[in-house]
């Protein structure tokens, strides 16, 4: 995509009440904002495959996930197999809040952490919310009349 492009596309996005892109999507193209060669395309393969492996630890072909199962299934997959992590950087490194940087380094804030695990998580069709608590996002699943919240950097 050219500049031109993404700048369109990223302002339709912000004008949209419901936007049809996600706000990962959003996240991927302001990536490639100053990179136009950036191939914005691996990276929504790669969240993707995330939820193709997330989906498979929680057996969702067997029924409804309990939430308890949800939280393990992204762990196992986002932090034990993908070694995705992260800390605090209260803003000094912007890499980790770009996404695109995240998912080549792996390693994240908590608010990009959290965006890529709510992504992942509604691309199975689980219901998730990102929250906001003083200088840290987190996420809250729901499932079977439970929910858990929980801190993508201090699982």
């Amino acid at each position: 995509m050219t500049r031109k492009e993404i700048v369109s596309t990223l302002a339709e996005y912000g004008e949209a009440a419901h936007p049809a892109q996600s706000i990962a999507e959003a996240l991927i193209l302001i990536g490639a904002l100053d990179r136009p060669t950036l191939p914005v395309e691996r990276y929504h393969r790669h969240i993707d495959v995330l939820a193709q492996h997330v989906g498979e630890f929680a057996r969702i072909n067997d029924g409804p996930v309990p939430v308890g199962l949800m939280h393990e299934a992204l762990h196992q997959v986002m932090v034990r197999h993908y070694g995705y992590g992260g800390g605090p950087s209260a803003g000094a490194d912007e890499d980790c809040f770009d996404l695109t940087r995240v998912i080549d380094s792996r390693f994240g804030s908590s608010e990009t952490l959290s965006i890529l695990y709510a992504e992942t998580a509604r691309q199975l069709g689980w219901k998730v919310d990102v929250l906001y608590v003083p200088s840290r996002m987190l996420i809250r699943l729901e499932s079977m009349g439970e929910r858990l919240v929980a801190d993508p950097l201090d699982d």
